[in-house]
């Protein structure tokens, strides 16, 4: 369970990226799961594609951690989220038709240390800056 943008934040919508894999590094198509909270309660669900490659959004609350469940060949598997962090910045980047649209997301805890300060967005093409 990969960030979208390298990290995930609380409060805070999150892309994860997912993977799954047999011991032999092939993807493990179709595979159905869900993520719980501390509580067991489902927060959301996802499948992966035939390549054992999907994605799943969520927000992650302050103080609770989450699990993904997923069963495969009669065999309950559950990984814990570990990579969830109190402050940062998600950025996220959508392709369109002609645009490209870049989405930076905070929560209350980070812009309170950042409001005041001034960025730069660098784009480069592998050639022009």
């Amino acid at each position: 369970f990969l960030p979208e943008s390298g990290h995930a934040i609380n409060d805070v919508s999150n892309v994860f990226g997912i993977v799954i894999k047999d011991n032999l590094g092939f993807g493990i198509p179709n595979i159905e799961g869900h993520i719980v909270d501390d509580k067991k309660n489902t927060v959301t669900n996802f499948k992966v594609n035939q390549l054992g490659i999907g994605s799943v959004s969520f927000t992650p609350k302050e103080n609770e951690s989450y699990t993904a469940i997923l069963t495969h060949n009669d065999k309950t598997n559950s990984f814990k989220i570990n990579n969830i962090e109190p402050k940062g910045i998600v950025l996220s980047i959508k392709h369109t038709a002609n645009k490209v649209i870049v989405n930076l997301k905070t929560n209350r805890a980070t812009h309170k240390t950042i409001k005041k300060n001034k960025y730069t967005l660098t784009i480069h093409n592998g050639e022009v800056l």
